[in-house]
């Protein structure tokens, strides 16, 4: 694979090249104004094809250049379902719909629909990344106008992004706080303590739509400084306020139902791993946010076609427990020395599942309401 960011030094804004160097297809995400040539360069420096132009936002009567990029090279431009059509666009237009896929070379890259910066804001998920746009940005893009809601923002973060392993990475369209790359356990984690410990759940003609999926994978879960936008208000600074009171209560709504757990395994018992793995999967349902840290011969379990003896009376190996733990919401990772040691590659492990940063590990150790189970 090949990854490339492509940063405007006068906006800020950031796009992102990346490719199948196999297939030698290629996707661009939000590539910023005046940076059609250098991309253009990028690709035939490695000889690549672009496929597809994809945005995660369009803002109404704001120039965009991903039209004339896509007419250019014959790339399919992919836009937000609902959001806006550039004028004039005579490109062919794939439509971003929540749950869908963009598929280069033998890459899949999936849809979220992650409104609140703008009604119809999408991210796009490959791998262990995020794609997402301004989605924590309410009130600083200068195009954002009167399209921001606090309250759709708030149930994005809550109840689909914040629902993501902690170890996805988050490559926005402008700095988080400076960052160009931020952990999806990085930004929920400031703020647990600091807001209500019950929040209520709503239902809101605004709320993220779950479009079939279980409510307990993605809980649209409101606290009171998400409902500031039913006073309507056409004041920037105002609106500004009202997005800070929200990012304050976030992280802590989204997960304050739910009691943390680190699960340690290092055993190279079949019969351990396989305990760990059940009780993790238990914990999981019963209202837990399991984090799975494997190491030493358990790391194994993280590798792709897994396998092991399989373990009575389910008939199911540990990996596979693994597997289904991660379907339930639990996260997982092997330890940062896991690799190194071993001579896999970061390539080899499952989707979803990547080395863990020792430092934001030892500061989630630490939590106070914390539970630790090592095997």
């Amino acid at each position: 694979m090949y990854f490339h960011p492509v940063e405007d030094p006068d906006t800020g804004q950031i796009g992102y090249l990346l490719a199948d160097v196999t297939e030698q297809k290629a996707v661009v995400i939000d590539l910023p104004p005046r940076s059609t040539e250098l991309l253009r360069a990028l690709l035939a420096e490695r000889r690549l094809t672009l496929t597809h132009v994809l945005r995660t936002h369009i803002h109404p009567g704001v120039p965009m250049n991903c039209a004339a990029l896509s007419a250019l090279t014959g790339a399919v431009l992919v836009l937000p379902e609902g959001g806006p059509v550039p004028s004039g666009c005579a490109v062919r237009v794939q439509t971003a719909r929540d749950g869908g896929h963009v598929v280069f070379g033998q890459q899949v890259m999936q849809v979220l629909a992650t409104p609140g910066h703008t009604a119809h804001c999408v991210s796009y998920l490959w791998r262990d990344r995020l794609f997402c746009g301004d989605v924590f940005d309410l009130g600083s893009c200068a195009d954002a106008g009167e399209d921001a809601d606090p309250g759709l923002m708030f149930d994005t973060l809550s109840g689909r992004l914040f629902q993501l392993p902690g170890s996805t990475l988050l490559f926005p369209a402008h700095p988080l706080g400076g960052r160009r790359v931020a952990l999806v356990g990085e930004q929920r984690q400031p703020h647990r303590s600091a807001a209500d410990r019950q929040p209520r759940r709503l239902h809101h003609r605004n709320a993220v739509p779950t479009h079939g999926r279980p409510a307990a994978r993605a809980p649209l879960v409101r606290h009171p400084a998400a409902l500031i936008h039913i006073t309507p208000t056409r004041s920037p600074l105002m609106k500004k306020s009202f997005a800070a009171l929200a990012l304050a209560a976030l992280s802590s709504a989204a997960f304050a139902d739910k009691q943390p757990v680190t699960v340690i395994l290092s055993s190279e018992s079949g019969m351990t791993q396989g305990m760990a793995m059940v009780l993790a999967n238990q914990m999981q349902e019963q209202g837990g946010q399991v984090d799975i840290l494997l190491c030493d011969k358990a790391g194994d379990l993280a590798l792709k076609g897994a396998g092991g003896t399989p373990l009575k009376p389910k008939d199911v190996t540990p990996a596979q427990l693994l597997d289904a733990a991660m379907k339930k919401g639990a996260t997982a990772s092997v330890c940062a020395i896991y690799l190194p040691n071993t001579g896999h590659k970061p390539d080899m492990l499952k989707d979803g599942i990547a080395p863990a940063k020792p430092d934001a590990m030892g500061r989630a150790l630490m939590e106070a309401n914390r539970k630790v189970v090592a095997f």
